[in-house]
C-alpha cells in the first residue's frame, strides 16, 4: 500500500515563513468587522473546540458584557492608603476591598473563564501563538529573531478598547507561563529570564501605552500581575523598568486631564507604589534626583503632589529616612522646595509646608 505522513502545524508554519505568518489575524481585528453572535456559527482551531460545551449559547459580545458587569462594582476612586501596592515584606498589598473581592469572584469558575477566554479575538490570538510556540524551539528563535513581540505590541495598541479585556490579560499571563517554564535559576542578571520573557515584558506587559487606554477593571487585575512580577523580580525589573521608567510612564500616560482621570489615577498611584517599593530596597542617588527632576518639570499638578507625597513619606520613615535625607542634602534639593512655594497653586504650597 501506500505510505501516509503527516506533518506537525507547527513545522509547517516554520517551513512556510515562520510564526509571524498568524500577525495578520491580529491585524484584521481592528479592521474588521464583529464576528456573529452565535459561537456555533465560528470556525474553531481544534484545540480549542474541546473547551467549548455542546450547547454554548454565549456570544462574543455577551461573554464581554458579562466580564463588565461582574466588574463593574470596582470603579470607584482609591484611597489614600491604598497607595502602596507592594509591602517591604515582599507580600503584595491588595487594592481596595471592592477589588479584591471581584478577583476572587472570577476565579471561582474556570470553566466559564476559559470559555470567556475563547470567546474574545484577541485572547484567540494569543491562545494560538502559545500553542504555535509550545515545544517548538524553531518557532521561539523565528519570533525572537524577526522581533516578533514587538510587532505585536505595536498591533495591540492598534486594537478597539473594548477587545482589551479580562480573557485577554488571562491568556497573557498563560503565555508568560509558558515562556517562563524556558527559565534557569542562575545569577546573572541578564540570564535570569529568556528573550522571549524579556520582549513580553517590554512591548507588552510593561507597554503603559497600551495600559493606559483599557478599562478599570482591566487596569486592576494587569496591576496585580506587574506587582507579582516585581516583587518577584525586583533587581532585574529595578534595572529594566525602573525609577525612571515609571516616572516617564506617569509622565507620558496617566495625565489627569484625560478623559477618564478617575482610572488614571489608578495605574498612576500603582506605579508610584513600585517606586516607592524600589526605594525601599535601596535608595540611589540618581533614582532621587530623577524624582526631583519629576516634580520640577512635570506640569500636571496631581503628579506633582503624589510625588511630593512620596517624597515625604520615604524621608519620615525608616529606612529610607536618613539615605534619603544625605541624598537630598547632597543634591541642594532646598533650592528646589523654596522654588515650588512660589507658585500660585494654594494645594501645592500646603503640601510643601506639612
Amino acid at each position: 500500500g501506500h505510505n501516509l505522513s503527516t506533518w506537525n502545524i507547527k513545522d509547517i508554519l516554520a517551513c512556510v515563513g515562520g510564526v509571524q505568518l498568524i500577525f495578520p489575524l491580529l491585524e484584521s481585528i481592528g479592521l474588521a468587522p464583529d464576528l456573529p453572535t452565535n459561537p456555533s456559527s465560528q470556525l474553531k482551531p481544534p484545540f480549542l473546540r474541546s473547551h467549548y460545551t455542546s450547547d454554548a449559547s454565549i456570544g462574543v459580545h455577551e461573554g464581554v458584557e458579562e466580564v463588565g458587569e461582574d466588574m463593574t462594582e470596582v470603579a470607584e476612586e482609591p484611597s489614600p492608603t491604598d497607595f502602596d501596592m507592594v509591602k517591604d515584606s515582599g507580600s503584595i498589598k491588595s487594592l481596595p476591598d471592592e477589588l479584591e473581592t471581584s478577583q476572587t469572584a472570577l476565579s471561582e469558575n474556570s470553566e466559564s473563564s476559559l470559555h470567556k477566554t475563547t470567546e474574545n479575538r484577541v485572547a484567540r490570538f494569543i491562545i494560538l501563538l502559545e500553542e504555535m510556540l509550545r515545544d517548538c524551539p524553531t518557532n521561539q528563535e523565528s519570533l525572537l529573531s524577526t522581533n516578533g513581540f514587538a510587532v505585536i505590541g505595536a498591533l495591540l495598541i492598534g486594537i478597539p478598547p473594548e477587545e482589551l479585556n479580562m480573557p485577554l490579560v488571562k491568556a497573557l499571563q498563560s503565555l508568560c507561563l509558558l515562556l517562563s517554564y524556558n527559565v534557569n535559576p542562575v545569577n546573572s542578571i541578564d540570564e535570569a529570564y529568556s528573550p522571549l520573557l524579556h520582549d513580553i515584558y517590554q512591548h507588552i506587559l510593561f507597554n503603559f501605552e497600551l495600559w493606559s487606554k483599557v478599562s478599570h477593571a482591566v487596569r486592576v487585575e494587569h496591576i496585580q500581575y506587574l506587582s507579582v512580577i516585581i516583587k518577584d523580580n525586583m533587581q532585574l525589573c529595578r534595572a529594566q523598568y525602573g525609577v525612571q521608567f515609571m516616572l516617564d510612564a506617569i509622565r507620558l500616560y496617566c495625565s489627569s486631564n484625560t478623559e477618564q482621570p478617575d482610572t488614571s489615577s489608578v495605574l498612576r498611584r500603582a506605579m508610584f507604589g513600585f517606586v516607592k517599593f524600589y526605594m525601599r530596597h535601596g535608595i540611589q542617588l540618581t533614582e532621587v534626583k530623577s524624582i526631583l527632576s519629576f516634580i520640577a518639570v512635570t506640569p500636571d499638578l496631581d503628579q506633582k503632589l503624589e510625588a511630593i507625597e512620596l517624597m515625604t513619606v520615604l524621608v519620615e520613615v525608616p529606612p529610607t529616612s536618613l539615605p534619603l535625607a544625605r541624598c537630598l542634602a547632597s543634591l541642594d534639593a532646598q533650592d528646589l522646595l523654596v522654588g515650588l512655594l512660589h507658585t500660585p497653586c494654594n494645594q501645592l504650597k500646603m503640601k510643601l509646608l506639612v
